[in-house]
């Protein structure tokens, strides 16, 4: 086993800890979790941004067809409805 240390503001500590505590998860048990999820998906958690994962999803398809425009349009037949 390792030990980790890190600093963190006092306030953010006392009120993560608090609500950790109300959940019934202790401190170590969260951060081992946060670090076999990044091991695990090799991702972040949590993203720091406005949109959700659906958004930039979505966001995302959007830049692929304004920069392949032929993408977006198919030829369709009569027949073919």
């Amino acid at each position: 086993m390792a030990t980790v240390n890190f600093r963190v503001d006092e306030a953010l500590k006392e009120k993560s800890y608090s609500i950790l505590k109300e959940q019934g998860i202790a401190p170590t048990e969260f951060f081992t979790n946060i670090l076999e999820y990044i091991a695990t998906t090799g991702k972040l958690p949590v993203q720091k941004a406005l949109l959700s994962e659906e958004d930039a999803d979505l966001l995302a398809l959007v830049r692929k067809r304004v920069n392949d425009p032929k993408e977006m349009f198919e030829e369709i037949t009569l027949d073919d409805l």
